[in-house]
């Protein structure tokens, strides 16, 4: 019996994790988009439910063996042993959630024709090995589990799919609740599984409410998991790395908030509206399916790995060599990253529109919007005071309904 122990791995702010085995911790290779779209989880999915997990357990799928194409006999390597299919006798895990709600879908049956179950049992390729427990497969885009986890996610093809979540790792939202937070009733708040705040955006006219994912928060739940006999760590490294986003430290930066963080009370609501006009006049429960469970007390055959979503790659990340950076003074460093800080900053808060704010006006426009009164100005365009400029463009708007009976000779209205 091995003894437990810590693997550190390392890895970059708000990146993804190559599959590997044996605890071989890669390079990060792919960002985050910032944006979460709720209302695509609801449409792809077919259960949707908020669970605490209760149990986890790990079972390899079944081996099977290569067989030749015309004459059906078993195909052996040249030293006499079996061929299996490629995705065959591979470690998975099995997460069983206790379910506080349903939004979309119903529950499985404990029983064939009883009453629904309170229980269900996700499966995901990866976990630890049956063949030599001192081995784990983790896959990438695939989120890791630990009893007592609390979470919304989005599920489709349960026991069919490699990952039964409808966008991998993006579509499981945490509940949790900040240890530094000082209040006595803790607040339970939602991040995404790599601890980034999820964001409710308000809509504005006729566009939509719509979700994005805003700082960083370094959490012992989501940096750290009980994986068998090991225990896994994520460590955040390359704080000065200048492609990271605003919080990639430990602490997270204070930056440009657009909207409010989600907490638990708040994202149900906005879940359960979504759900409701995605089914239309039918009922939530029938617009879904009823979920399969997986049980891993019986024996399974898991499908080949998906050609559109490679489970091991051996792309070479990206490299941001800037030695020149590191050749410069302190100030000079310190005060190039604050520029390509506030700048990302900037890129977030427009979309990731290329053309920025140019002046503190236009930011505070792009933030807050134009203050009451403020049509235009010298470029013809709102300067962030209320002047002559703005009287001109009212009137000159307005001038040609001055002779119309019962209008005033100025009819100025500024809300």
């Amino acid at each position: 019996m091995f003894n437990k122990k810590d693997i550190c791995c390392y890895f970059a702010y708000i990146i993804g994790l190559i599959a590997f085995a044996l605890f071989v911790c890669p390079p990060a290779l792919a960002h985050v988009d910032p944006d979460i779209d709720i209302r695509e989880f609801v449409s792809d999915s077919d259960f949707i439910f908020k669970g605490q997990v209760t149990n986890i357990a790990y079972r390899n799928s079944e081996a099977v063996q290569l067989l030749d194409p015309k004459t059906g006999a078993p195909l052996f390597d040249p030293n006499g042993n079996p061929l299996y299919e490629d995705g065959t006798n591979i470690p998975h895990t099995f997460v069983t959630y206790q379910i506080e709600e349903i939004y979309k879908g119903m529950a499985p049956q404990a029983s064939p024709g009883g009453p629904p179950d309170s229980n269900v049992t996700l499966r995901f390729l990866g976990g630890q090995s049956q063949d030599d427990t001192s081995e784990y497969l983790m896959v990438s885009n695939i989120p890791l589990f630990d009893v007592n986890d609390r979470d919304f996610l989005f599920v489709k093809g349960n026991t069919e799919e490699s990952c039964p979540l409808v966008h991998w790792f993006g579509s499981r939202l945490r509940i949790l609740s900040d240890p530094c937070d000082p209040n006595v009733r803790k607040v339970y708040k939602i991040y995404n599984e790599l601890g980034l705040e999820v964001i409710n955006v308000p809509g504005g006219g006729a566009a939509p409410s719509y979700v994005t994912l805003g700082p960083f928060h370094s959490f012992e739940q989501i940096n750290t998991h009980d994986m068998g006999e090991f225990i896994l760590k994520k460590v955040t490294v390359d704080e000065d790395n200048e492609f990271d986003l605003p919080g990639a430290n430990d602490v997270p930066e204070s930056g440009i908030t657009l909207g409010s963080h989600f907490t638990e009370d708040a994202f149900e609501p906005y879940l359960t509206q979504i759900v409701l006009a995605e089914c239309g006049t039918v009922p939530p429960e029938s617009c879904g399916i009823q979920v399969a469970s997986a049980d891993v007390s019986q024996a399974f055959t898991a499908r080949p790995f998906p050609v559109t979503r490679p489970i091991i790659t051996t792309e070479d990340p990206a490299a941001y060599s800037r030695p020149w950076l590191d050749m410069l003074e302190p100030d000079e460093k310190d005060e190039i990253m604050e520029a390509e800080r506030l700048e990302h900053e900037m890129l977030l808060l427009t979309r990731f529109n290329p053309v920025l704010p140019a002046n503190p006006c236009e930011v505070s426009i792009l933030k807050y919007g134009a203050m009451a009164g403020d049509v235009s100005g010298p470029k013809g365009k709102p300067d962030c005071q209320v002047n002559f400029y703005d009287v001109a463009e009212v009137v000159g708007k307005n001038w040609l309904k001055v002779a119309e009976p019962g209008l005033p000779l100025f009819p100025i209205c500024i809300e």
